[in-house]
């Protein structure tokens, strides 16, 4: 979902000031389809002005700064696991667990047997 800058929280009461507008035209038009289009404009809008309200009032995050990896020669268990999954037996395995990266030529080898 898409947040609203809280400062657009007055482009929003414009916004429904219009689509009050529209809905009274409509209204007095008798134009059920769009009576119940505008109605449910207006709802949707009401809830993402509360939550932009909300948003106001919430304090920023502190993130702080990543910190760079150390590379060095003690190599962490998951690069590890990563590196003993690309080789079995001095042989590339593929994606699908097929010897040989599953490509066309992987392809071509089990149209050739069946």
């Amino acid at each position: 979902m898409l947040q609203v800058n809280p400062k657009m929280i007055s482009r929003l009461d414009d916004l429904r000031a219009d689509l009050v507008a529209r809905l009274a035209h409509a209204q007095t038009e008798g134009w059920a389809g769009e009576i119940e289009g505008l109605d449910l404009t207006l709802q949707l809008l009401r809830a993402k002005c509360q939550d932009a309200q909300l948003l106001a009032h919430r304090p920023p995050i502190e993130l702080g700064i990543p910190q760079p990896r150390q590379r060095g020669s003690a190599q962490s268990s998951a690069d590890a696991a990563v590196g003993d999954d690309l080789y079995d037996a001095g042989e590339v395995v593929g994606g699908e667990g097929q010897v040989g990266g599953g490509g066309v030529a992987g392809d071509a080898v089990g149209v050739a047997m069946s």
